[in-house]
C-alpha cells in the first residue's frame, strides 16, 4: 500500500499468478478522490501488470456514478 500526502490510497500490489506457472506484481493506481455520499472516494483507477519494471496496465475505470446501501453502526 502506498498512501499520497493527504492520506488517500494512491497505489496497492500483490504478487499474482498471471498464467498456471507465472507470478508477476499486480498492481493498482487511485486517483481525482472526491466526496460522494458524504464518502471520500478515488474516481479514477487503473489495473495493470508490472512486466520486467514496466507497468503493463489492462483496465481503467472511473467513477461515473456511485449508488450503495448505507451499513448500519456496529
Amino acid at each position: 500500500m502506498r498512501f499520497n500526502e493527504r492520506d488517500e490510497i494512491e497505489e496497492c500490489g500483490v504478487l499474482r499468478a498471471m498464467t498456471a506457472t507465472t507470478q508477476r506484481p499486480w498492481v493498482c493506481r487511485f486517483r481525482q478522490y472526491q466526496p460522494r455520499h458524504g464518502v471520500l472516494i478515488p474516481t479514477v483507477g487503473e489495473a495493470g501488470w508490472m512486466i520486467d519494471g514496466q507497468r503493463q496496465p489492462y483496465a481503467r475505470f472511473s467513477v461515473q456514478e456511485l449508488d450503495y446501501a448505507p451499513l448500519p453502526p456496529f
